[in-house]
């Protein structure tokens, strides 16, 4: 008859085999840590990329990436700091993968460098840009009074109203990608948002 009484040493196996990250070794985590930073450090590199690609998908007139250029030429033409503009710059950039929720993705992305209030404005643009098409399709913007009410709720309208919702036009002179480049490297470079233990 066989034992059902497992040896700690077996349990552990079990557990490593499963995945559990506490039970991994000392050398093993550094190769994790290792890994984020490389994923970290070529950040810009990837979203680069995918900038360049938003060139093949039109949204409205203009390609996405146009889109997005001109969302940043217009925040930085009123002032905007670097950080704000990289945000615009990137505003839609989960579009691609997520079109109903790419807010959430974007902000994701941006949390680590922008503060509370951008980030709460790229999350929710897509609710507060909705106001514009929504009547065109028959529905009714109303969005939960939470979102209305919250104190980041006056930036986001103004984000969509003055460089969101006006960046579809055929005939605006945006900055190009390569100008903007260098703002992006200069802010992904610098987080300031990161969560405690990181």
């Amino acid at each position: 008859m066989t034992s059902l009484t497992r040896t700690e040493s077996d349990r552990r196996e079990e557990m490593m085999n499963e995945g559990h990250l506490g039970k991994a070794s000392v050398a093993e985590i550094q190769g994790v840590v290792r890994f984020e930073e490389e994923v970290f450090d070529n950040l810009t590199n990837r979203l680069l990329r995918e900038l360049r690609g938003a060139a093949q998908r039109r949204t409205l007139n203009v390609s996405q990436l146009e889109h997005a250029l001109q969302t940043a030429t217009r925040a930085m033409n009123a002032g905007a700091d670097d950080r704000y503009v990289v945000a615009a710059l990137l505003h839609d950039i989960g579009d691609s993968l997520a079109p109903t929720n790419h807010g959430d993705i974007a902000a994701a992305i941006l949390r680590p460098f922008v503060d509370d209030r951008t980030w709460w404005v790229v999350k929710h643009h897509p609710v507060f840009q909705a106001q514009y098409y929504y009547p065109l399709l028959g529905q009714v913007w109303a969005p939960p009074a939470a979102i209305l009410e919250h104190e980041f709720a006056a930036d986001t309208q103004e984000f969509c109203e003055r460089y969101d919702e006006p960046a579809f036009s055929e005939t605006f002179t945006a900055k190009s990608l390569e100008y903007f480049e260098p703002v992006l490297r200069r802010v992904l470079a610098h987080p300031i948002n990161v969560p405690p233990g990181m």
